[in-house]
């Protein structure tokens, strides 16, 4: 079954017992998923968003670590690089700080701290748009793609096909169905609202159109009369 970023300026540690203090940047990389603008540097995230849905993150903590943090409530799932942890929320003067099993998780806007067994891993920075393929990849979705003018977003899941058009605006849900294997490729033969619904998925590389980013594969969606062309990944 297919499954499953923020420059800190300063991080200095005073006297024993004192905290540190983080400074949020000011900007972010333009995002081409019309998902992941939904977050902005420097800005408070709440721990659920808007419909009560856990808020997810994910963090490069120097060249070598990646990290995703589920935000749930008063705590929050951290899936390390060999580990997953479940953290509670403790008091902080600033920031949201979690705690747990010998693991600080301490975030404040897109800026983020990690320390295990008491080390300081290097600074941390949240990538939105890593973010939304993770949410994605979390809530049980197998492949997800995404196209441009207007934005729409594909996600495939064991039971449902769920399609956002017009940036989000309109959204159409099917039931999944065998998919039908072709040369390079394979395609879904659905229907939602009454009207057809065709994907096509062919594995070959695919550049999105708004920020080059490269993908396995192309996407082809047939909609009652409109033809959406993007591109996607596995989320496995």
């Amino acid at each position: 079954m297919l499954r499953l970023i923020l420059t800190a300026v300063g991080c200095a540690l005073l006297l024993a017992g004192c905290e540190r203090q983080m400074e949020v940047p000011t900007a972010v990389a333009p995002v081409s998923d019309p998902m992941a603008a939904a977050t902005t540097a420097g800005e408070e995230q709440p721990p659920l968003e808007a419909g009560g849905e856990p808020r997810v993150m994910v963090y490069h903590c120097g060249p070598e670590m990646r990290l995703v943090a589920e935000f749930k409530g008063d705590g929050m799932w951290l899936f390390l690089p060999e580990q997953t942890l479940l953290l509670q929320q403790v008091v902080s003067a600033s920031g949201a700080r979690y705690e747990a099993d010998g693991v600080l998780f301490w975030n404040k806007g897109d800026n983020a701290i990690l320390e295990i067994e008491g080390q300081p891993q290097p600074q941390c920075v949240a990538e939105p748009r890593e973010a939304v393929w993770e949410k994605a990849k979390l809530a049980g979705a197998d492949f997800r793609a995404i196209g441009q003018e207007p934005g729409w977003i594909l996600e495939l899941y064991p039971e449902r096909v769920v399609l956002l058009l017009d940036y989000g605006q309109t959204r159409i849900e099917a039931p999944s169905a065998s998919p039908i294997n072709e040369t390079f490729g394979s395609r879904f033969d659905l229907e939602a609202e009454g009207q057809s619904l065709t994907i096509s998925l062919k594995h070959e590389s695919c550049h999105d159109s708004m920020s080059g980013e490269l993908f396995e594969t192309r996407v082809t969606i047939e909609y009652g009369e409109r033809l959406l062309s993007g591109c996607g990944r596995s989320l496995n």
